[in-house]
Order: C-alpha cells, then structure tokens, then sequence
C-alpha cells in the first residue's frame, strides 16, 4: 500500500498507466480503466484513502497501547 501511495503521490495523484488505458479507447467516464461501477470508480480515492487512513490510526492506537501495557 505504501508503494502505491508513493507512486501515487509522485504522479500527482494520477495512475501511471491511465496514459495506456486512454490509448486503447474513447470511453472517459469514471472507471473505464478499472473494472469498477462508475460511482465507486469516482470516488476510490475518498473512500479507501479515508479506510486506509484509519488503518493506520487504529494499528498505531494498538501499538501505543501494547507499548505502555509492557
């Protein structure tokens, strides 16, 4: 996920390959890269950004705890 989040990042936020999925058709509504339906394809970033996030708060809160209890 980290490297993911870097290449990501890196590219300004845009999936390096999108270039090559846009050569192959017309098609640019949200998902046309990604076998996704079109409302969840639109929104990918919030929603597992936000998941993703989370994750982490919820792994540090655990670690901290563990920590403290040692």
């Amino acid at each position: 996920m980290l490297v993911e989040v870097t290449v990501l990042g890196l590219n300004h936020g845009r999936c390096p390959l999108r270039g090559i999925a846009a050569s192959l058709t017309d098609d640019r509504r949200p998902g046309y890269d990604i076998y996704l339906p079109g409302w969840l394809a639109a929104r990918t970033k919030p929603i597992f950004g936000t998941l993703f996030g989370a994750r982490i708060v919820v792994t540090l809160a655990r670690w901290l705890i563990e920590y403290r209890t040692t």
